[in-house]
């Protein structure tokens, strides 16, 4: 392949991702509200960044272990992503970018 078919290759698949990304939005945004039901989960979610569990734990006010289990279940609905390191993860999108805002009420 010549170096610019390579190039447009590049470009079309780039606005390919613009597009799915636009039209993927407002699903993520409610899977986001739907999951995201407590302050707990909010913060955790937030500080979920690529560090360790227990860092995300200290800073979200949890235990590790309840990091760990978020993020079972975050990577089971796709919304977290492993960082590469093995047992880390990240979150897509920081919730308030994604028009999910803290929410005061708690889970009954």
């Amino acid at each position: 392949m010549g170096e610019e078919l390579i190039r447009e290759i590049i470009a079309a698949q780039r606005e390919t991702n613009r597009w799915l990304r636009m039209l993927a939005w407002p699903a993520l945004s409610e899977a986001l509200r739907a999951t995201l039901r407590t302050s707990e989960e909010m913060r955790v979610y937030r500080e979920s960044d690529g560090r360790g569990l227990r860092d995300v734990g200290a800073a979200a006010g949890v235990s590790h272990t309840t990091v760990h289990n978020y993020w079972r279940r975050w990577a089971r609905a796709g919304l977290v992503e492993p960082t590469g390191v093995e047992g880390r993860y990240r979150h897509l999108v920081d919730p308030a970018d994604a028009g999910v805002e803290m929410q005061e009420r708690e889970r009954a």
